[in-house]
């Protein structure tokens, strides 16, 4: 019984450690960060997305949508094979929607339902949950925040570098190491507050195309 204590007290101690390891001016950083991303109220941002592998970029992603409690829009854009792609998706309360568009026309895919089919993972901002150990500094106008050692042993993100506007603690900028290329996330816009009748879906904008209902 000694010795299942001992271990069961080294094993409390040693997650204690890992968690503190999180500054506590990292673990504030963050939650004011959350809270203007998460702002009640919606929010409508934009992104560039870049995967870059050596000193070649491979390839570039505009993400643009709108978050406001469970509901949410989203577009994507980049270029696959020299053709231009892009995705929309969204979710307004009561439907989930998801259109590509193509060459060959516009397909839209509509699914009745209260719950969103995939919730937008892209600004959930919980690093320092994800993450054992950061370390924080003040470079120019922003927070400067490096993560390090994935609490998920099998996640090929070893490192994280998170930059956050010194005043506003807005979200500017996100740069993932994974193996030997390198993702970054660059806020270009924001703007807080989202009306909801801004994320029903409007099939006139989309003449022509195929409505699947499901």
């Amino acid at each position: 019984m000694k010795r299942v204590l001992l271990t069961a007290v080294a094993v409390l101690l040693a997650a204690v450690g890992a968690q503190a390891q999180i500054p506590a001016e990292v673990t504030e950083v963050m939650n004011r960060c959350r809270a203007v991303m998460h702002h009640p109220d919606g929010v409508e941002y934009e992104m560039l997305m870049k995967t870059t592998i050596g000193p070649a970029a491979v390839g570039t992603i505009h993400f643009a949508s709108a978050n406001k409690g469970e509901k949410i829009k989203s577009k994507i854009t980049t270029v696959m094979n020299d053709e231009l792609v892009v995705l929309e998706s969204g979710f307004d309360g009561t439907q989930a929607w998801e259109i590509s568009h193509s060459s060959k026309g516009d397909t839209i895919r509509i699914t009745n339902t209260t719950q969103q089919k995939k919730k937008s993972k892209l600004l959930e901002l919980d690093m320092d949950k994800k993450y054992k150990k950061a370390k924080i500094k003040v470079k120019d106008d922003c927070y400067e925040i490096d993560f390090s050692n994935p609490v998920d042993k099998k996640s090929e993100a070893k490192n994280t570098t998170l930059k956050v506007a010194k005043k506003s603690f807005i979200f500017r900028e996100m740069e993932t190491k994974v193996k030997t290329a390198k993702l970054s996330v660059t806020l270009t816009k924001l703007k807080v507050g989202v009306k909801d009748d801004s994320f029903a879906l409007d099939l006139d904008k989309y003449p022509g195309a195929v409505v699947i209902r499901e």
